[in-house]
This record gives structure tokens, sequence and C-alpha cells, in this order.
């Protein structure tokens, strides 16, 4: 279940396919933020390819000892209520008795997944502060 919201949710903010979901939480220590990711691909047609973090950074490539600035952001929240309202009557007579019945019935749902932060790059400062490292 995880897998598939995840997926869900990759492909909602990522429709080219450039991110890649999580597809279990005990993996989710493996992420580092700008790490570089070498694609392996497997010897049988059918496997799909491994991704392996490395030891560098986009930073080691880039700009060598220098730090990259990273701005966070709020980038979403999940929250949710859901609520519904149910009620029903029933009334019948016969020769001497009578019936009545009434119910009613409300349900209430709250769920509040946290909030989704963003990390960013300035990317015409990383392209300026790197240029003599891209030649």
């Amino acid at each position: 279940m995880f897998s598939k919201a995840t997926a869900h949710f990759v492909r909602q903010i990522d429709p080219d396919g450039s991110l890649i979901h999580v597809s279990r939480v005990n993996d989710s220590h493996k992420l580092v933020p700008m790490a570089l990711v070498i694609k392996r691909n497997r010897i049988w047609f059918w496997q799909r390819p491994k991704y392996q973090v490395t030891d560098f950074t986009l930073s080691d490539l880039l700009q060598g000892d220098k730090e990259l600035r990273v701005s966070e952001k709020e980038f979403l929240s999940f929250k949710g209520s859901y609520g519904d309202k149910l009620s029903g009557k029933l009334e019948t007579e016969a020769v001497t008795a009578s019936i009545r019945l009434e119910g009613r019935g409300m349900s209430k749902l709250q769920s509040c997944f946290g909030r989704l932060k963003k990390e960013e790059l300035d990317v015409k400062k990383l392209l300026q502060d790197s240029s003599d490292r891209l030649d």
C-alpha cells in the first residue's frame, strides 16, 4: 500500500518520470539529497535497472570544496476530513397497532499525514559558481 501511494504521489508531481518512488518505508534511510546515483542495467531484459547511491554529491562534482546552499520550503500538507450523515424512518400501521422506527447516524474521519518539505537549489547561482569547472 505504501508503494502504491508513493508511486501515485510521484506521478502527480513529476509526470516526466524523472523521480523514482520509495517502495518501502525501511528504504527511506537510503535517500540522500543531491547524491549522485548510478544506474546499473541488469543482465536480463525483463529485470528492472538497479540504482546505486554513490558517496559523491552534486556539490563535490560541480563546486569542489564549496558548500551548496539549499533552501527549504513547505511543498504541501496532507490533510483530509470526511463525514457523512444518515437518517431513516419507518412507519407501519396494522388493525390495532402502529409501529414507528426512526434512526440517525453520523460518522466523521479526519486524517493528517504531515507536511512535505521541498529542498531547492538556486540553479543560476550554481551554474555561475561552477562555470570554471564545467569546461
